[in-house]
């Protein structure tokens, strides 16, 4: 690792990484890429659930996916993991023995209900 120049040495983003691949490594490991991308698209390999380390798809979307699912889930009348964890909270609840677990489930549901 190299400090950058004028930065605060401290701090971990003021280093440069070092690579040990020379560059017709790292153009044949971007052309391989491409092409693996490309042949599992092309083929729906990867599930469009699959969220990690492909692009135009991030961690956000992922969350927001699943929290659309939860809603329509509600709006349908099924039970959802939001609701089993509602309903366990709540009986808990009711037995004078909640934790701060049941507390943060319940807060939780109360975010997203």
């Amino acid at each position: 690792m190299f400090p950058k120049p004028n930065q605060n040495h401290k701090l971990p983003g003021s280093y440069r990484s070092i690579s040990l691949l020379s560059n017709i490594a790292k153009l044949y490991e971007k052309i391989l890429l491409k092409r693996l991308n490309d042949y599992y698209n092309k083929n729906n390999i990867i599930p469009n659930e699959q969220f990690g380390f492909r692009t135009s798809h991030s961690c956000t979307q992922q969350l927001l996916r699943v929290a659309n699912k939860i809603v329509d889930g509600f709006k349908a009348k099924l039970f959802t993991g939001a609701q089993i964890a509602r309903k366990f909270a709540a009986s808990r609840a009711g037995q004078n023995k909640t934790g701060p677990g049941a507390k943060l489930i319940c807060g939780a549901l109360k975010l997203i209900s």
